[in-house]
């Protein structure tokens, strides 16, 4: 019977530090790994970390474009939500309006127009003024 072999506490150390990781790739993917990790004079564990490395800044700089992306279109959505709510909320509140004698959908008078200026005319002609008017 065997015994086993102890190893020195740096050794354990080091494995701790650097686990190793094990992965199945096809016979082609192997030799594509090591054409270039022989093309490049890096290792395998050097070329992984390499590209790790690559990764990371892209996902980095795709979060980056994602989130400006999403504050573009964030404020451009809530700018045409908040137009079209302000503009019906002035619009029930400052229109002015009167319905047409033969279909009766309101016509609005809009300030300045021909309308506006007889209404004006009309209203100054029958006296109308402030509800309560400091005379």
């Amino acid at each position: 019977m065997s015994r086993k072999r102890l190893l020195p506490p740096s050794r354990i150390k080091y494995a701790y530090e650097n686990p190793t990781i094990g992965i199945h790739v096809t016979r082609e993917e192997r030799e594509a790994l090591r054409a270039l990790s022989e093309e490049s004079g890096l290792s395998a564990s050097q070329l992984v970390k390499q590209t790790l490395g690559i990764l990371k800044a892209d996902i980095d700089a795709v979060r980056a474009h994602c989130v400006q992306q999403g504050i573009t279109k964030g404020t451009s959505i809530g700018r045409r939500e908040g137009r079209h709510e302000g503009f019906a909320e002035a619009k029930a509140r400052y229109r002015c309006a009167y319905p047409c004698p033969r279909c009766g959908k309101p016509i609005a008078i809009l300030a300045g127009s021909k309308i506006a200026e007889v209404v004006v005319e009309m209203l100054a002609d029958e006296g109308w003024g402030h509800a309560q008017c400091p005379e």
